[in-house]
């Protein structure tokens, strides 16, 4: 846990705002560090449990004056009333990424953000880096809150994954080497234009003092392209660019051509293929993060060894098991259009299970994987919706739940023999019907492995 006992030192009142996942975080090293605080949230049966838990409850624009803090949840929206209050009074207003900041501004910081690929190169990052015995702290977006991290010293490097929910709240926050892989259209309706959700990632290419901040950038989408064009001309970053499309090496760009890898104009080795990090997409994570360790000293032999041994991420295209020629994966953090499509692309013979909590663009654009996809079956707050757009044109059931669509599906694979992949990648939040991805990823592995136990039996 982080050390936040100097905020008694440097802030009058410190008021926690939002008391969620990373509020409570906050919550738990204030009160570990004996520093005295008020909370509030915005639902009353949260503020009353707060108070029954002997937390001290008061409303910030009554209490907090221009000497204060306040230490706002990521989630808050940037027109919040409190927000905009309190901004306007010129109080101090953080978030638990900043509280991270200010308990260890002595460590490095590698910052992942992008709209796909975060979790999954941050924590390849993080086990490269760990797997040459440097000191990392993997946390921000992807496991642990900030305030849950331990303090790391000057040799210590703190990996973050970082939303853009998170970037746009954070004030203090810098990192030594910045990462965005790629920019496609989210969060549109809680930023309010695709513009302020492209600004907000832009916001981790802020530079720390007056130190040269490393970036990377991944190419392959037209609005990091146009980035990377802006950055090379800062005198404030050194910029890489990370591509599988080009022709040719080039000068502050990493490519893969032919399966090889070119640092600049240099050859390094051929990429190997690795036993989970399967797909296009994929390789750009491992091309990513060879640039970020490079980066930070590591050797291209070293990081090549380290990145075999990363054994995946959890409900990221996750295998969780066979029942003979039938293989079950696991992608329910594929929460979005674009990173569904990266799932079906990898896989053939796919019975698909989507649907939960769509947003406006719904499944629109994946229609160029349907020739790989045997039957859709549909679950959640979308399956009317999703039934309309797939009608005559993809063989659908409607299953409504997890449970259902996955005996139903491997029924269906059964009879019709041959290879299958049974893939979870719902294209939908899953707030309609679990707390988060990682609840309903859970639960498909809960039934496959019920269903492989009762098939073995």
């Amino acid at each position: 846990m982080i050390d936040v006992s100097a905020l008694k030192n440097q802030f009058g009142q410190i008021a926690v705002l939002g008391l969620g996942v990373s509020g409570q975080a906050v919550v738990k090293a204030l009160q570990h560090h004996n520093v005295p605080f008020t909370v509030w949230d915005d639902l009353a049966d949260t503020r009353d449990k707060a108070a029954a838990n002997g937390l001290t409850v008061a409303d910030p624009l009554q209490t907090l004056t221009v000497n204060d803090l306040a230490i706002q949840s990521a989630g808050m929206k940037p027109d919040h009333a409190i927000l905009t209050a309190l901004h306007a009074r010129n109080i101090t207003v953080w978030n638990d990424l900043d509280l991270l900041y200010f308990a260890a501004p002595q460590a490095r910081y590698i910052g992942i953000t992008g709209t796909n690929g975060k979790s999954t190169t941050t924590s390849l990052i993080g086990h490269i880096l760990q797997e040459n015995g440097l000191s990392v702290a993997i946390g921000g977006n992807l496991g642990p809150s900030a305030p849950s991290l331990p303090v790391l010293d000057a040799h210590g490097i703190y990996v973050m994954e970082l939303s853009s929910y998170q970037l746009h709240s954070a004030k203090s926050l810098r990192c030594d080497i910045a990462v965005c892989l790629n920019i496609t259209e989210d969060h549109v309706d809680w930023h309010g234009s695709m513009d302020a959700y492209m600004k907000a990632k832009t916001l981790i290419f802020r530079p720390r003092d007056q130190k040269i901040q490393q970036a990377i950038i991944g190419l392959d989408t037209p609005p990091t392209h146009h980035l990377f064009d802006t950055l090379k001309q800062s005198h404030h970053h050194r910029v890489i660019g990370v591509t599988q499309q080009a022709a040719a090496p080039h000068d502050n760009q990493l490519t893969l051509i032919d399966g090889v890898l070119y640092e600049q104009q240099l050859c390094i080795d051929a990429l190997p293929p690795h036993p989970v990090l399967r797909g296009a997409h994929n390789i750009e994570n491992q091309m990513i993060a060879f640039a970020a360790c490079r980066a930070i000293g590591l050797s291209a032999n070293h990081i090549l060894d380290a990145m075999q041994s990363f054994g995946g991420l959890k409900h990221r295209q996750q295998p969780v098991g066979s029942i003979g020629p039938v293989t079950f994966i696991n992608d329910s953090k594929g929460t979005n259009v674009d990173a569904t499509a990266k799932a079906l692309a990898t896989f053939n013979d796919i019975y698909w299970i989507v649907g939960g909590k769509d947003t406006e663009e719904g499944i629109d654009g994946l229609e160029t994987f349907y020739p790989q996809i045997r039957q859709a079956y549909l679950i959640g707050y979308a399956t009317e919706r999703f039934a309309k757009k797939l009608d005559g044109q993809l063989p659908y059931k409607r299953c409504d739940t997890i449970a259902n669509a996955v005996r139903v599906a491997f029924a269906d694979a059964q009879k019709n023999g041959g290879p299958a992949n049974i893939l979870l990648s719902p294209a939908c939040k899953s707030f309609d019907q679990y707390a988060n991805f990682e609840q309903r990823g859970d639960d498909f592995i809960a039934q496959v492995t019920t269903l492989m136990k009762e098939e073995a039996a």
